[in-house]
């Protein structure tokens, strides 16, 4: 994926968490072992996907070049915090209380739960304003 090169940088990211979100939801409601297969990989795809994008836009917002190996850390930093905190917590008590369809369910509800604030946090960071150094805005 050419990120950089695209006009819509937030929308695809928003597009890619909306797939990752779907198959998701294909994961949980899939019977064929080959059918989910398939779901997994393009998912794990996806997800490599929407961490390269994340690293664009940490290294888009950096004033200061010196800091972008800083900024890359911290996002990955982050990522391994917020996956490990949270996500397997949530899956296994809401597979032990519903069962494991509603707990694949629940991720994806949450995933798209999460993408009203990303629309606002496109918003607001394409808002007018000082021109970052990378040379724009995400937007």
């Amino acid at each position: 994926m050419q990120f950089q090169r695209t006009r819509r940088k937030m929308g695809t990211f928003i597009a890619v968490l909306v797939l990752t979100g779907a198959l998701l939801v294909a994961v949980a409601l899939l019977r064929n072992i080959y059918a989910v297969s398939l779901s997994l990989v393009a998912m794990g795809m996806l997800t490599v996907d929407g961490f390269s994008i994340l690293y664009a836009i940490a290294a888009f917002f950096v004033h200061d070049r010196s800091m972008v190996s800083f900024s890359l850390a911290f996002v990955n930093f982050m990522q391994q915090v917020l996956s490990i905190a949270f996500p397997p917590f949530a899956f296994t008590y809401v597979d032990a209380l519903s069962g494991y369809t509603p707990a694949w369910l629940s991720m994806a509800a949450i995933s798209f739960a999460a993408l009203p604030l990303l629309a606002w946090w496109g918003r607001v960071s394409s808002a007018p304003g000082p021109v970052e150094a990378g040379g724009g805005r995400i937007g």
